[in-house]
């Protein structure tokens, strides 16, 4: 692990450029394209499989990835934009993608505007697959 006081200034630099700038600069262009059109959906998605504590900068960027869909959510709560966040732990691409993808076409109203947690559990009594 890197400790902060050992990172490199021009390395700070770079995981901004590569880990954050672009997805900033997508989200304004479909959010931009969607409220043109009146209608659109955006799903945030982080699946973190690492430790629960991040080095520092990557810890920076999770939680401003965090805390700008958590925005969203109440920014943009009474426009035409259906904004919704899952968040999982689990490894399995396949299963997180499945779930995302069932979550997106079913579109419960009750799942908007918030982040929805998954775990691998298919069920109230299920222990996984």
């Amino acid at each position: 692990k890197v400790m902060i006081h050992d990172l490199q200034s021009a390395s700070i630099e770079e995981k901004f450029d590569f880990d954050a700038k672009g997805y900033l600069f997508l989200l304004k262009e479909l959010t931009n394209y969607f409220m043109k059109r009146r209608k659109g959906s955006i799903t945030f998605v982080i699946q973190n499989t690492g430790p629960d504590i991040l080095p520092p900068v990557d810890a920076m960027l999770l939680g401003s990835f965090y805390n700008l869909a958590e925005s969203m959510f109440s920014m943009y709560e009474n426009e035409p934009l259906v904004l919704r966040g899952i968040e999982s732990k689990i490894a399995t691409n396949r299963q997180v993608a499945e779930y995302i993808l069932q979550t997106v076409v079913e579109d419960q109203p009750k799942n908007r505007g918030k982040w929805l947690k998954y775990n691998g559990k298919t069920g109230l009594f299920s222990f996984g697959r």
